[in-house]
């Protein structure tokens, strides 16, 4: 549940920005978190970790913005 919460936010993200780059880095996210949730049941401590990247990931584009 919380893995398909992280990724819907992400998309909406997606849908708000125009920058091209940015839309291609949540969508690496985005692909790269539904390849872990394919593989398995990812664990807290995962789930823990694919959170903390994207906050990395906003705040990177915002300072980029």
């Amino acid at each position: 549940y919380e893995t398909n919460k992280m990724m819907r936010t992400a998309q909406k993200e997606i849908d708000k920005t125009t920058n091209q780059m940015a839309k291609r880095k949540l969508k690496e996210f985005i692909n790269e978190t539904a390849a872990m949730q394919e593989q398995g049941k990812l664990s807290q401590y995962e789930l823990d970790i694919q959170q903390a990247k994207y906050n990395l990931l906003l705040a990177e584009l915002a300072l980029e913005e």
